[in-house]
């Protein structure tokens, strides 16, 4: 019994120095967005963390190293998907196998079976119940399938193995996962409802475009990254005639079309453009780092991309054009003059036609502007 306390010791106290990593979890997800970028970083953070475990081992006879790696590993699976485990495991493998010894091999597919491990719970557990006890044990007590692996072993030594280790990694595998696993599920609920509140504040719900408090953000933000003298263009953009899609076919055929026209925009943007929906059938786009002719026919193609073809509805085909008022701007312009201005524009395209846009040029002469051009446009 004292052997098996002092193996319980020696093994638990790396774990529980590591137990920070949910912290390092919950920076990794603000940081960076969901996708491969995060995939990827997760994925070196828990190999971090197993290899920092290994340098706390129980050595044995012939270059066997027991430690609590596997806890780690099988937290990429659970918590970061295939590419965060398959980091991890690629990471961890090679410190073992650089470590050498008989011990090596086996401590590999170890590594292997617990992100498996790690993988598979998180498919079917993870989105039901993420704080529950049960569901965390759960991956523990699964991630205790790497102790297959001692049977890469000579069959000798693996029973003697699992005869010293079995218990004490099982019952420490339960535990890291409630201790250090349940740390981590808190930081994504965190993360995760952060996000939704995030959402929640800067989006439109209809299209997911960005609503007018973050649309400002995100632009202010460019702005203030952009080169010195570089011009920029902000477009309005609106639906012909689109009370009477509603009128005639219903609000749910006009919010479809809504849904389609923000799909056919953002599919014309570039990674630094932003587009919004302020209400109704307006969209804005901001476009930087142009110049006036960029500027131009970045305009033509957004405004065109709209009513290039039908809109499809559940079988019904809608022919809806938009106009848009462009205005091209220098970095001293202020942002909500240059909205005025873009929309005022605007109203001359409406004027002249519909299903056209209307492009300013780059210096505006006075404050009184947006209303000379609507005054125009009337």
């Amino acid at each position: 019994m004292a052997a098996i306390m002092n193996d319980l010791v020696a093994l638990l106290l790396p774990m529980l120095g590591f137990a920070s990593i949910g912290i390092a979890y919950g920076v990794t997800c603000r940081a960076l967005p969901e996708g491969l970028s995060q995939d990827l970083a997760l994925g070196a953070v828990f190999g971090t963390a197993a290899v920092l475990m290994m340098q706390y081992p129980i050595e044995l006879d012939g270059g066997i190293h027991v430690d609590m790696r596997q806890i780690a590993i099988a937290f990429a699976g659970a918590f970061g998907g295939l590419l965060s485990v398959g980091v991890a495991f690629a990471v961890g493998a090679v410190a073992r196998l650089m470590a050498g010894g008989d011990g090596a091999i086996p401590g590999v597919i170890g590594m292997a079976l617990a992100g498996g491990a790690g993988v598979l719970w998180a498919r079917q557990r993870l989105a039901r119940d993420p704080f529950s006890l049960r569901g965390l044990a759960l991956l523990g007590a699964m991630t205790t399938v790497h102790l297959l692996a001692a049977f890469a072993l000579p069959f000798d030594g693996a029973i003697a193995f699992l005869q010293r280790f079995g218990v004490q990694m099982a019952v420490l595998n339960v535990l890291g996962a409630l201790v250090i696993g349940g740390a981590i599920a808190r930081e994504r609920f965190l993360v995760t409802t952060e996000k939704r509140l995030d959402t929640a504040a800067n989006r439109d719900p209809l299209t997911g475009a960005l609503n007018r408090r973050g649309f400002d953000e995100l632009v202010r933000a460019a702005r203030v990254r952009a080169v010195p003298g570089e011009g920029a263009m902000l477009l309005v953009i609106d639906l012909d005639r689109f009370k009477a899609v509603n009128d005639t076919h219903g609000h749910a055929m006009g919010d479809a079309v809504l849904m389609q026209t923000c799909q056919r925009l953002q599919g014309e943007l570039r990674g630094g453009d932003v587009l919004g929906r302020f209400g109704g059938e307006e969209f804005v786009v901001f476009v930087p780092s142009v110049d006036r002719d960029q500027a131009g026919a970045v305009a033509a193609r957004l405004q065109a991309a709209v009513g290039a073809r039908p809109f499809e509805v559940d079988g019904t085909m809608l022919a809806v054009t938009a106009s848009a008022g462009a205005w091209w701007f220098d970095d001293e312009e202020e942002l909500e003059m240059v909205f005025e201005i873009a929309d005022a524009l605007l109203y001359q395209a409406k004027d002249g036609g519909r299903n056209r846009v209307v492009l300013g040029p780059r210096t505006s002469t006075a404050a009184q502007q947006p209303k000379d051009l609507r005054a125009a446009a009337a």
